[in-house]
């Protein structure tokens, strides 16, 4: 499931059934838990030009937002990974990059910015 802690990213938001998020901690003490209570639609314009409508779980704590690669194969989505670039594909038509940072996550590219 894709989660990000920005409530001002949705453009729709509802109370959801609580799920626990056990996420690496990178600062390299373990694991930390975190909980969604809210979920909804997040709108990104791609740097592709493509706009995205995203299921997204609402998850307060976080410092990422974060989309899961399962996710997006379970949707249709073909995720390729080379070069320290990252590119999101459906139906052979790309619809979103990735750059890798510093951090070691690839950050999506939207319009303007990186995510």
């Amino acid at each position: 499931q894709h989660i990000t802690p920005r409530r001002q990213k949705f453009h729709s938001l509802r109370p959801c059934r609580p799920t626990t998020f056990t996420l690496a901690d990178g600062g390299g003490s373990g694991a930390r838990s975190y909980e969604a209570r809210e979920a909804g639609v997040v709108h990104e314009m791609a740097a592709t030009g493509v706009p995205l409508n995203i299921s997204v779980a609402h998850v307060p704590g976080l410092t990422k937002q974060l989309l899961s690669v399962p996710t997006l194969d379970e949707r249709g989505y073909t995720v390729t990974f080379g070069g320290g670039r990252c590119t999101i594909s459906r139906d052979g038509r790309v619809v979103a990059t990735g750059t890798l940072g510093l951090n070691r996550l690839y950050g999506l590219d939207v319009a303007g910015r990186q995510a």
